[in-house]
């Protein structure tokens, strides 16, 4: 038998961690010839530990992987030989060379794990096997409870490596404090060795390391979105921190050099994951200032800080602060996200800090933990015990002085009893050869400590112990380590909230008192069908589709014989099966009653169908199990996803049929390989999702709409917009479209598409995904959607028109189409009534621009881009903004066209009121004089260069934009018309952007005055209505703009009744407002020079 290993190499225990008594005794059994008598040990513990009421048992890999492993090497039989007396027999160490546990049968739960196999074999598994499952049981635990403390809400990392007992005392403590309830770990090897999640960010070596005179070999930083220059980060970051001081009232020099060091190499390594540790020097007048001067400066490159981190003092108090800092600053400096940023804590946290931190109004995000999770202070060991309970059929038990020590005797099998909602009553231990409770029967129970018996009924009964190992072989797959966490968050989640409590607890064996119980109802006939059916079933054993064809011809006879047709029974043996699936044990009887239903689908694919969605249109655990059961079988999972599609089509007039086949749908395609069945309506049933989503946003708020909201076997309630989402997907990523989901995931497509008015956006961002990642599928995409575009229903025509425009970003797609058939589309669209429809349009003209091959003439987009220039809709001006800019992105761009019929256009446009268009249009200007650059420099382009001229006051005013995206763009344009008419003034327009510059602007109206002295009149009547503008930044930039320009000008180029009007506007301001105060203060004397010398 092959052992099986970790990636590392190793088994989980070594066959000689053991007690040496172990081997003693099994010299002994051999020489009493009984090393073969059958014989059965349970694992359990006496006491839950920390004085709770609940334990999380756990281990069980580790356990499987021991016994699949187990075997003595030779060096072990000799160590073994040296350990044991001289004279012992040689032929005993032959037989322990030829041991392995492939008689063994472990089954775990209530005993933690049921041993049974050869005497001497299962006699030396009892040290590893209480060593593997003892410290991973009590790590969960601990781990739940520090869960419990915290809330769902916090985030808990365990950070106990460095304190854990020794190398593999910390991987099972990361290993296990995961499966109880902590979020990640830092413990790198878990990672890699288990799949626990990984987190970590510095510590105070590294910002100590930095004094603040090194110098980055690269301090360049390119914007998150991949375009634009690159940005000096640490100039940037020295910029906010005068911002960031005066807003906290600091000295520049008060934060700590060496630190702003540290979080800019650190913010260089990771811009999209910066996080800043705050308390190395001084968390108010250092850590923090730092931060937000690093995180600003990444903020104007388009990422976000991920949060901080506190390793000492107060960690409550200081929090509180902190957030109240955030707030402040997003405020101060327009940055929303700011005062979300999380806020980790990490400095010896135990139980009790744990509740402080966890009380309401905490402003603490993620709570680090290491010695109180790895060591269990309040209970450093679990007490396990393993112990014989039979042997050879024959029950055994040990009696001694101490009650407590004593135990029950015979092989033994357990249930769990539950109420009608649910809810954890209590677990029954009963003789194995006992027959097991029954749902909806009376019971008399003795619980374990108490005076007197019980009597309870159960509304279900859950057997509790299952078969993993048989003869060496799993009998089905372990679950993975996640698998098993949410198991184990599941079944905390069941408990009540007495039994869940840390202190002074109600016992588990005590059940809360209950109205009156609800047994399912079905019906004696249903119930005989689904009898028969299971029956019928197990009685053939063949795999794969002989045994569903058998079992269907073998049940229609039956029924034939009966008087009955199978095709007129199928909705009572769904309904049968549904009630008796909960019953039945995992194995053998479970596969036969999930035969029954692959054999009704295999000929009667929609009856089953449309019974399941009518049993179950709440999410349901067998329900669940039942689809995926079809998902699996080859042959007829197909046509029940066709028969899915066609109710969700159908369903226009039931939200609950449509939400039933759509959670049915998630739970079919979350199985793998069932998305293959897809091919040949793929396509289709992507769209129908999608439009779906419509349906759901645009009904959002609608009274008539059902809310529903129930629990899922997942975890949280589903939504029906979330369990569409989920079967999206799960659609995607079953046909190699991880990398869609991860984009849409990244750009908030998801929350995009559910949204009430970002739903085609969110079509948009997925159709734009799928040509990346996904091209595959784009043709049917695109021959599905041609139809749906003349659809009288408004969800559907609109979401194949977003489709439609974001699939002619794709070449091959676009060709399917002739040039003249597409732009005859979007050019009808702009006639239409609705601006959404003419929206799509103008982005579908910008999708085609790009696209060389497909348009050979650029101009025939102009006319539709043009006039929609002049719409009110700020989305369709931004559209067509954007789309122009795409135009001018072509080889052979219309330059000169563009220029003069943008002329007229584009000036207005930069004062927008419209944050998003004045960017925009500001970002066409900068890149018509990127692509007109050469003409401009030989003196050619004369409408560009009046453009340009006449755009000049406004982009330097606009540097002051309250919009950081518009004061982003001037800065960018004006870079390009420097480099296209060789201005020579990049340095100073940089400094006017980031410094304000007084002197710099002067420069520039000089260079201004000297080079266009005609255009000075121009510029100073532009500057008029700035002057009158309501932002206090865009009057003050008009003052010191229209002062330079009077300053630096001949009398002859500025005529009397200009300057009167200009300071008529200045004087009409009044000299209240520190703003205007400045302004006056600059310009009298300028004034009263030029009056003079004017004629």
């Amino acid at each position: 038998m092959a052992a099986e290993q970790d990636p590392e190499g190793r088994a989980a225990a070594r066959p000689l961690l053991t007690d040496l008594y172990q081997a003693t005794m099994a010299l002994g059994y051999w020489r009493a010839g009984r090393a073969q008598d059958q014989a059965e040990f349970e694992l359990f513990f006496r006491q839950c530990p920390f004085g709770g009421a609940f334990a999380l048992a756990a281990g069980l890999r580790d356990c499987v992987r021991f016994l699949r492993a187990f075997r003595l090497r030779d060096a072990d039989v000799q160590f073994l030989a040296s350990a044991l007396p001289p004279d012992t027999d040689p032929a005993f160490f032959d037989h322990l060379r030829a041991l392995d546990c492939s008689g063994v049968t472990p089954a775990p739960q209530v005993p933690l794990l049921q041993v049974s196999g050869p005497l001497l074999v299962v006699q030396l598994l009892e040290t590893p096997l209480l060593c593997l499952v003892s410290y991973a049981s009590l790590i969960a635990t601990n781990a739940a409870r520090l869960r419990l403390i915290a809330g769902p809400d916090k985030r808990l990392l365990e950070m106990g490596l460095r304190r854990a007992q020794g190398p593999d005392g910390g991987l099972t403590a990361s290993t296990y404090s995961y499966l109880g309830g902590f979020d990640a770990s830092s413990n790198v090897l878990a990672g890699q060795l288990r799949g626990v999640p990984v987190a970590g960010t510095l510590a105070h070596s590294f910002v100590t390391s930095f004094s603040g005179s090194e110098v980055p070999p690269d301090p360049m930083l390119a914007p998150a979105a991949g375009q634009g220059s690159q940005v000096d980060l640490a100039a940037s970051v020295e910029m906010w921190l005068e911002r960031v001081c005066g807003h906290l009232g600091l000295g520049v020099q008060e934060p700590h050099r060496g630190e702003r060091a540290a979080f800019v190499a650190y913010a260089l390594a990771f811009p999209r994951a910066f996080q800043g540790l705050l308390d190395t020097y001084s968390v108010r007048r250092s850590g923090l200032p730092n931060f937000l001067a690093v995180a600003l400066a990444l903020q104007e490159l388009g990422y976000q800080a991920v949060g901080v981190r506190l390793d000492s003092g107060d960690l409550l108090q200081q929090a509180r602060e902190i957030r109240g800092v955030f707030r402040t600053a997003a405020a101060q400096f327009g940055v929303p996200w700011l005062q979300s940023v999380p806020i980790a804590v990490s400095n010896n946290i135990d139980e009790e800090e744990l509740v402080r931190l966890a009380q309401k109004g905490s402003e603490v995000n993620v709570i680090g933990i290491g010695t109180s999770v790895v060591t269990c202070p309040r209970q450093p060991s679990l007490g396990c015990v393993y112990k014989l309970v039979s042997v050879g059929g024959q029950p055994r038990m040990k009696l001694t002085e101490d009650p407590e020590k004593q135990t029950l005797p015979g092989s033994k099998a357990a249930f769990r009893l539950l109420g009608s909602d649910g809810s954890l009553l209590l677990d029954v231990l009963q003789l194995a050869e006992e027959p097991p409770p029954q749902a909806g029967q009376e019971l008399r129970v003795w619980p374990r400590g108490a005076r007197e018996s019980r009597t309870v009924r159960p509304a279900h009964v859950e057997p509790l112990l299952r078969l993993w190992v048989q003869q060496g072989q799993l009998c089905e797959p372990l679950p993975s380590l996640a698998e098993s966490r949410a198991f184990a968050q599941q079944s905390l989640h069941r408990l009540s909230p007495a039994h869940r409590r840390l202190e002074q607890p109600a016992l588990y064996q005590e059940p809360a008192p209950e109205g009156p119980q609800q047994t399912p109802r079905s019906s004696w006939e249903e119930g005989a069908l689904a009898d028969l059916a299971v029956y019928t079933a197990a009685c053939l054993e063949e795999a794969g589709f002989v045994g569903t064809q058998a079992t269907a011809l073998t049940l229609s006879s039956a029924l034939e014989a009966q008087g009955h047709r199978l095709e007129d029974q199928v909705h009572g043996l769904v309904r049968g099966l549904l009630a008796q699936v909960p019953h039945l044990a995992e194995g053998r009887p479970r596969r036969a009653a999930l035969r029954v239903l692959s054999s009704l689908a295999l000929e009667h694919s929609r009856d089953v169908v449309f019974a399941l969605l009518r049993c179950s249109p709440a999410p349901d655990r067998v329900a669940a199990e039942l689809w995926r059961s079809l998902s699996r079988n080859q042959r007829v999972n197909g046509q029940v996803l066709v028969q899915l599609l066609w109710a969700l089509k159908g369903s226009a007039g039931s939200q609950l049929e449509a939400l039933a086949a759509t959670r049915a749908l998630g739970e079919m395609l979350s199985v793998s390989g069932c998305v293959g069945a897809t091919r040949g309506f793929y396509p289709n049933l992507l769209l129908v999702l999608v439009t779906q989503l419509h349906e759901l946003a645009r009904d959002a708020h609608s009274p008539d709409t059902p809310k529903v909201w129930v629990p899922s076997h997942r975890g949280p309630p589903h939504s029906h917009a979330s369990c569409t989402v989920e079967a999206l997907k799960a659609l995607l990523t079953g046909d190699g479209g991880r990398m869609v989901v991860t984009c849409m995931e990244q750009a908030g497509g998801w929350r995009r598409l559910v949204g009430a008015g970002t739903h085609l956006e969110g079509v948009l961002l997925l159709a734009s995904a799928l040509v990346a990642h996904a091209d595959h599928h784009l043709r049917g995409l695109f021959a599905d959607l041609l139809p749906r575009l003349r659809s009288t229903d408004d969800a559907q025509r609109l979401t194949a028109m977003a489709f439609f425009t974001g699939l002619l970003q794709s070449r091959p797609t676009a060709r399917l189409l002739r040039e003249e058939v597409i732009l005859e589309r979007l050019r009808a669209w702009q006639g239409d009534p609705e601006p959404t429809v003419r929206w799509l349009g103008l982005l579908g003209l910008g999708h085609l621009a790009l696209n060389h091959g497909k348009v050979r003439h650029a101009t025939t987009l102009l006319p539709a881009l043009l006039g929609a220039l002049g719409e009110g809709d700020p989305r369709l001006v931004d559209a067509a903004l954007g789309s122009l800019r795409r135009v001018l992105l072509q080889p052979r761009a219309p330059v000169r066209l563009l220029s003069a019929e943008l002329r007229p256009r584009l000036p207005p446009l930069l004062d927008d009121t419209r944050d998003s268009v004045r960017a925009s249009a500001v970002g066409l200007l900068g890149t018509l004089v990127r692509r007109g650059r050469g003409g401009l420099r030989v003196g050619l382009r004369r409408p560009l260069r009046k453009l340009v001229l006449q755009s000049l006051v406004p982009l330097l005013l606009r540097l002051h934009d309250p919009s950081p995206d518009t004061a982003e763009s001037s800065e960018w344009t004006l870079a390009r018309c420097d480099q296209a008419l060789h201005w020579g003034l990049l340095e100073e327009m940089v400094t006017v952007a980031h410094y304000d510059s007084p002197e710099a602007l002067s420069r520039i109206c000089h260079r201004m005055v000297q080079w266009y002295p005609s255009h000075v009149p121009s510029f100073l009547s532009q500057t008029q209505g700035y002057l009158r503008s309501p932002q206090g930044p865009l009057r003050r930039a008009a003052a010191l703009l229209t002062g330079f320009l009077v300053h630096h000008s001949s009398p002859s180029h500025v005529n009397q009744d200009l300057l009167d009007s200009l300071f008529q506007v200045l004087g009409l301001q009044g000299s209240g407002e520190p703003d205007r105060k400045g302004t006056w203060l600059s310009l009298p004397s300028t004034k009263w020079r030029r009056a003079d010398r004017l004629p």
